[in-house]
């Protein structure tokens, strides 16, 4: 059984992580997307 500032701190932990992953993923998009605005104009 975890204590629930262990749990809270795991909660933290994997939040983080999630907020890491999505803004790497919507920076590469974005990026994506400004090539492709480059090309089409």
């Amino acid at each position: 059984m975890l204590y629930p500032a262990e749990l809270r701190v795991r909660i933290q932990f994997f939040v983080s992580l999630g907020y890491r992953v999505l803004n790497r993923f919507v920076s590469e998009l974005q990026v994506k997307l400004g090539k492709i605005k480059i090309f089409i104009c």
